[in-house]
């Protein structure tokens, strides 16, 4: 197991791709910045804690893989690197990412996962390249505005961080998945309701008392993970979500559905667990709903229409308060 990088390695002018995954190595030393036809560097599952200036004469460099070490900073110059398209940086300790990466005009995907990070500390709206954003499991409280002025931007991850707002402009960006998971919000954010090119959108285990009557206007939205909140009711809203295939509002305060339910006609996917439903209305409609899950409810009765879910493969229906189930079900 390599203990440091091999000095050996600096002559090696002509080398595009390196990979030193899973060694013990402390350091990408100065020497890193000889070999300037790199494409490639993976080095996850080290012990790195500094990465040399050098770092910037690799002007080839395509992707940067430096996950799972023990990197406090990046230096200045990895912001030379301007062929770099994927950044890989999760579950380091970086508390501040540097701000040249706003010179990277080819990243497509950075990853800063489960890191030490405050603030974005750079300027994501001179990113017009990048599509995909983790910055979960940080201790971020807030965004950068230009977080929402990434004009390509269609994946944010976001998921346990201290977030309570998001930048107005994020409503603009062509986003079509955004977890916000884990986050001490007691409403969905006003710019997320808003962004109606969404397909997924995950607020789980937050702390959300309702959902604004404005989120119809999702209606490309295909998957919507509420589950883990204290949602009491939803708004007739979700019935205009034409496209919506699962929803998940598991382990919620929820009593009933909203009758305008019956136009998700598309939904495959519908997880109501660990709630406090006493009756489910006829959602016999929904003849596409391959899974539906009740368990843990007060249900005391099925409605008759549910025999008319004949795509149904999977029905949990444990620790509820029935007696039997319609007659019509089987027949």
């Amino acid at each position: 197991m390599l203990q440091e990088f091999p000095s050996c390695l600096a002559s090696l002018r002509l080398l595009q791709k390196l990979r030193v995954d899973s060694n013990s190595i402390a350091e990408l030393p100065h020497a890193i910045g000889s070999l300037t036809m790199l494409r490639e560097i993976r080095a996850s599952d080290n012990a790195i804690a500094s990465v040399a200036r050098s770092i910037g004469n690799l002007s080839c460099l395509v992707g940067l893989n430096l996950q799972r070490n023990m990197i406090l900073r990046l230096p200045l110059e990895i912001g030379d690197c301007c062929l770099l398209e994927k950044l890989i940086l999760s579950q380091n300790r970086i508390a501040r990412l540097p701000s040249s990466l706003s010179k990277l005009a080819s990243l497509k995907v950075l990853k800063a996962d489960s890191n030490k990070l405050q603030v974005v500390g750079f300027d994501a709206s001179r990113l017009s390249c990048l599509v995909k954003l983790a910055l979960n499991h940080n201790n971020l409280t807030m965004l950068h505005l230009s977080v929402g002025q990434a004009p390509s931007l269609s994946e944010l991850f976001l998921q346990r961080n201290q977030l309570v707002t998001l930048p107005p402009s994020l409503a603009f960006t062509p986003l079509k998945i955004i977890r916000l998971d884990e986050n001490p919000l007691l409403r969905p954010p006003v710019e997320v309701t808003r962004a109606g090119s969404l397909t997924r959108l995950s607020l789980e285990g937050n702390s959300l008392l309702e959902l604004p009557v404005e989120i119809e206007i999702l209606s490309l939205l295909v998957t919507l993970d509420l589950q883990y909140n204290q949602l009491s009711m939803l708004p007739p809203g979700i019935g205009g979500m034409s496209n919506l295939e699962v929803l998940d509002i598991a382990s919620n305060r929820l009593q009933a559905l909203p009758a305008q339910m019956r136009k998700n006609v598309m939904l495959q996917e519908l997880l109501l667990e660990n709630n406090r439903f006493i009756q489910i209305p006829s959602i016999g409609r929904l003849s596409n709903i391959t899974q539906l899950k009740l368990n843990n409810n007060l249900v005391a009765r099925l409605p008759r229409s549910i025999a008319f879910m004949t795509q149904l493969k999977d029905l949990q229906l444990s620790t509820n308060l029935l007696a039997d189930v319609p007659s019509e079900v089987g027949t």
